[in-house]
C-alpha cells in the first residue's frame, strides 16, 4: 500500500467463531481451564490477538500508526449454545446471538488512536453499527454538513474524542415482520416483543463460578499489547 494514500482496512475475523478449532499446542497452554471447549475458545482468542498484533505492528513499521484509527468490536453477542454455539459468555447480560436481549446485541468495543485527545476512558453512551461510517468520516474531516442527513447513523467522533455525550438515547434495534420480533431502547429502558427460536436462548448463560484472577500485565504483554 502507498503510505501517502488513505487506507481503509476491514478485517472480519472468523476466530473466535464456531466451529471451535485451534492448534493443539496452543490449547495445551490453557490446561488450567476445566472445560475442554473453553480451552479451545481461549486458544482461538489468543490467535485473534496475535493477528491484530501483526496488523498493528505492520502499520507501525510503515510509519502509519500515528495517523490511524483502530476499531476493535464484535457484530453480535456471543453464541452461548445452540446455533453456531461457541461456549461464549455474555454474563451478566440476558440472551445470546440472534436474540434482541442485551446479550445478543450489546458488545464491548475499543477505539485506539493517537488522534484521540485526553487519557484512556470508558464511553458509556449508545453507539450503533451505522454510526461508524459518519464517525470515521468526521475524524478524517471528510463529513460535510450537507451530507449529515444522508447517513442512517450519526457521527460519534465528538462524543469519543471530546468526552461528550452520545447524540441520541433512543435506539430502534430491530423490526422483523417475518419473525414478529422487535425491540426499542430509550435511555436505561428497553422493550422486547417476540421471541427467536421459541425463546430457547432468552435466558442467562455463562455465569462464572468464583472470582477469576485477572492479570493486567499479561494483557499488556500480549501480541497486540506489545505492538
Amino acid at each position: 500500500h502507498d503510505v501517502e494514500s488513505p487506507l481503509f482496512l476491514y478485517l472480519a475475523h472468523i476466530s473466535p467463531h464456531a466451529p471451535l478449532e485451534a492448534p493443539q499446542d496452543l490449547i495445551n497452554q490453557f490446561r488450567y481451564i476445566p472445560d475442554k471447549k473453553r480451552r479451545t475458545f481461549a486458544a482461538m482468542v489468543t490467535k485473534l490477538d496475535e493477528s491484530v498484533g501483526r496488523v498493528t505492528q505492520a502499520l507501525k513499521d510503515k510509519n502509519m500508526l500515528n495517523n490511524s484509527i483502530i476499531l476493535f468490536l464484535s457484530d453480535n453477542g456471543g453464541a452461548t449454545n445452540g446455533f453456531n454455539g461457541n461456549v461464549a459468555s455474555n454474563w451478566p447480560l440476558r440472551g445470546g446471538k440472534d436474540t434482541l436481549w442485551e446479550g445478543g446485541v450489546r458488545v464491548a468495543g475499543a477505539v485506539w488512536s493517537p488522534l484521540l485527545s485526553g487519557t484512556p476512558r470508558v464511553h458509556r453512551g449508545l453507539i450503533n453499527s451505522e454510526d461508524w461510517l459518519p464517525t470515521l468520516l468526521s475524524a478524517a474531516e471528510g463529513l460535510k454538513d450537507e451530507d449529515v442527513n444522508k447517513f442512517d447513523g450519526f457521527s460519534q467522533w465528538d462524543a469519543l474524542n471530546k468526552r461528550g455525550t452520545a447524540p441520541y438515547d433512543t435506539l430502534l434495534h430491530n423490526i422483523d415482520d417475518n419473525r414478529k420480533i422487535r425491540a426499542l431502547r430509550n435511555g436505561p429502558w428497553k422493550i422486547v416483543i417476540g421471541r427467536t427460536y421459541g425463546g430457547q436462548f432468552d435466558g442467562h448463560y455463562g455465569k462464572l463460578s468464583g472470582k477469576v484472577a485477572y492479570d493486567p500485565e499479561v494483557i499488556r504483554n500480549s501480541t497486540v499489547g506489545r505492538a
